[in-house]
C-alpha cells in the first residue's frame, strides 16, 4: 500500500472511531499519519478529536492556525466543519463573548474573499446571531439573521435551514415568545428526522422538552405535541442510552410529566432515573429541583424546601452561565410556590437575562 492510501485509510478508521464515540482510538490513528499527508481532511478530523477529548485549547489553536488557509483556497466544506468545531468548543467553555469575538474576526477576514460560499456564510451568520441572542441582544441577533435571509432558499440545504430555524427559536425565547420558540424547534426536529440524524434529533427534543416544561402558560397543544415527540424518541432508544443526552432527556421528561399534572408518574420515573444513571453535579441539582416540585404537588412542603435548597446551592456554583441562570430562575419560581418571595426575588435579580448592545459587530458580517 502506498503512503497516500495508508494515510487515507488511517483517517477513515479515525472517522469511524469518532462515530463510535472513541476519541482516544481516533487520536492514536491520526498521530500515525505522516506529516506530508496531514491535509485538510486530517485537520478537521483531528480538530473534532481534540474537542471530543476535551482538549479545548489545542482544538482552538489548530483552528486558528488553519482556518484562513482553508478559506483562501476555497475549501469551504472543510471550513464549515472547522467552524462548527470551534464554536462547539467555545460552547463547552461557556464563553459566548470570546466565541463572538472569534466569529467577528473570522467574518472580517472572509470579507476580503471575492467569492464567499453562501452555505458557509449562512452558517457563520446563524452561529453569530445565536451568540448575540444568548448575550442579551435579540434585536441585533434578528438584524444579523436578516442579512442572510435571502440565502436560505439559495443554499437549499436541510442542515443549513435547521440551523437558521434553531437560531430563530433562540431569539423567540429571548423575546419571551415561547410558543413560537417551540413551533420553530418542532420544524428543526422535522428537518433532522428526515435526514435520520438521530443524535441531533435527541438534542433537539431535549431543547423542546426544556422549553415546554420550564416556562409558564405554554400552549396546551404544543405541550402535548412535545410530550409525544419525547415519548417517541425515548421509545426508539436513539443513540447511547447511558449517555448524558439520554439522561437529560429523561429528566426533562419528568419535568413534562409534572407540568402535565402527572405527579405519580413523574415520581416513579425520577426514582428510576436517579438509580439507573450516574448523575454529574448539575444533573443532581436538577433532580433535586424536580424532587422539590414533586413534593410540592404532593403537599409535602418541608421535604420540598429541603430538596429546593440543595438545588439552589448546586446551581449557585454555575451562576452567570446561560444554563445556570435559566435553572436558577426556575428555582426562584419554585420558591414562590412555597411562599418564599424574598428568596425568590433575590435569585431573580442575580440570574436575570443579560442585556447588551452588540450592534457594533454587525458591520463585520456585511459582504
Amino acid at each position: 500500500m502506498n503512503p497516500d492510501d495508508m494515510c487515507s485509510e488511517l483517517i477513515d478508521l479515525a472517522e469511524a472511531s469518532l462515530a463510535l464515540g472513541d476519541a482516544e482510538a481516533a487520536l492514536q490513528l491520526l498521530d500515525q499519519v505522516e506529516d506530508s499527508c496531514r491535509d485538510n481532511r486530517w485537520i478537521v478530523t483531528y480538530s473534532e478529536t481534540l474537542r471530543l477529548r476535551g482538549d479545548y485549547e489545542e482544538c482552538l489553536a489548530l483552528v486558528n492556525d488553519n482556518f484562513m488557509t482553508m478559506i483562501e483556497s476555497a475549501e469551504w466544506t472543510f471550513a464549515r466543519s472547522l467552524l462548527l468545531d470551534a464554536t462547539r468548543t467555545y460552547d463547552h467553555q461557556s464563553n459566548d463573548l470570546e466565541c463572538l469575538e472569534f466569529l467577528c474576526s473570522l467574518a472580517f477576514g472572509v470579507k476580503s474573499h471575492t467569492n464567499v460560499d453562501p452555505h458557509f456564510y449562512l452558517q457563520l451568520v446563524s452561529i453569530a446571531a445565536s451568540r448575540i441572542s444568548g448575550l442579551g441582544d435579540p434585536a441585533s441577533a434578528s438584524a444579523m439573521l436578516a442579512m442572510a435571509e435571502g440565502l436560505v432558499d439559495t443554499v437549499q440545504d436541510a442542515r443549513a435551514m435547521a440551523s437558521y430555524l434553531w437560531v430563530k427559536s433562540e431569539i423567540a425565547e429571548m423575546s419571551a415568545d415561547i410558543d413560537l420558540a417551540i413551533s420553530l424547534m418542532t420544524r428543526v426536529f422535522t428537518q433532522y428526522a428526515e435526514l435520520e440524524d438521530w443524535s441531533a434529533v435527541v438534542r433537539i427534543v431535549i431543547r423542546l422538552s426544556f422549553l415546554a416544561s420550564v416556562y409558564l402558560d405554554v400552549n396546551p397543544d404544543l405541550l402535548f405535541q412535545t410530550k409525544r415527540l419525547v415519548a417517541d424518541v425515548m421509545t426508539r432508544q436513539l443513540g447511547d442510552s447511558s449517555s448524558s443526552d439520554a439522561l437529560w432527556l429523561q429528566l426533562n421528561s419528568v419535568h413534562l410529566d409534572l407540568v402535565s399534572g402527572d405527579t405519580q408518574g413523574a415520581i416513579a420515573c425520577l426514582e428510576w432515573v436517579v438509580s439507573a444513571y450516574s448523575l454529574d453535579y448539575q444533573a443532581i441539582g436538577y433532580a433535586e429541583l424536580l424532587y422539590a416540585k414533586c413534593e410540592i404537588q404532593s403537599g409535602n412542603v418541608t421535604d420540598a424546601h429541603e430538596h429546593l435548597q440543595l438545588a439552589h446551592q448546586i446551581y449557585l456554583a454555575v451562576h452567570g452561565t446561560e444554563w445556570g441562570n435559566q435553572i436558577l430562575r426556575v428555582i426562584a419560581h419554585t420558591y414562590m410556590e412555597l411562599g418564599e418571595d424574598t428568596v425568590a426575588q433575590d435569585i431573580l435579580v442575580m440570574s436575570s437575562p443579560p442585556q447588551s448592545d452588540l450592534s457594533w459587530c454587525l458591520k463585520n458580517f456585511t459582504l
